[in-house]
C-alpha cells in the first residue's frame, strides 16, 4: 500500500502553523510499516514551493517523520495529482479539498481532512466525491482508519 498526503490545509496551514497532530501522526503512520512509501503530493506554483519547501524545512519535516525528502511531488493544477498517484499507484490518499480527491479515480481510499467537515460550496458540487470519500476531522481519526 501506498499513501499519499496533500501538503497545504493539511501538513500545515496555507497561513500558519502545522495542522494539529499532523507531524506525530504522520511519524506513526509511517513507523507502523502499513505502507510501503508515503509520498506528499501538493499543488504549488514555482514561488509556493519555494514557501513549502521552506515550511516544510522549519518544521524539521522529514526528520520529523521519517519520510524521505525524495518523496515530495509539486505540480501546477489540482488535476495533475491524480496522474503522479497513478504513477505512484497511490491507494490511499489524503486531501483537504473534494475538488482534488473527486479526480483520483485510481485510489481506492480517499481521505477529506478538514475540521468542521468539507467546505458547504465543494460538499455540494462534488457530491459524488463527498459520498464516495472517507471524511476525518482530525489526524487522530484517520491515523486510527489507516
Amino acid at each position: 500500500m501506498v499513501l499519499g498526503v496533500d501538503c497545504g490545509d493539511v501538513i500545515f496551514y496555507t497561513w500558519g502553523g502545522s495542522v494539529p497532530g499532523s507531524l506525530a501522526n504522520l511519524r506513526e503512520i509511517a513507523a507502523s510499516g502499513r505502507f510501503k512509501e508515503i509520498h506528499i503530493v501538493s499543488k504549488a506554483h514555482p514561488i509556493t514551493r519555494a514557501i513549502f519547501l521552506a515550511r516544510l524545512k522549519a518544521l524539521d519535516f522529514w526528520n520529523s517523520t521519517g519520510i524521505p525528502r525524495s518523496n515530495l511531488h509539486f505540480c501546477m493544477r489540482y488535476e495533475d495529482k491524480a496522474a503522479i498517484c497513478a504513477d505512484l499507484a497511490v491507494t490511499h490518499f489524503v486531501d483537504d479539498r473534494l475538488q482534488v480527491l473527486n479526480t483520483l479515480t485510481t485510489v481506492p481510499n480517499r481521505y477529506a481532512l478538514r475540521e468542521g467537515g468539507p467546505r458547504a460550496e465543494e460538499a455540494e458540487k462534488y457530491k459524488a466525491a463527498y459520498d464516495a470519500v472517507t471524511r476525518v476531522n482530525s489526524w487522530e481519526e484517520l491515523r486510527q482508519l489507516l
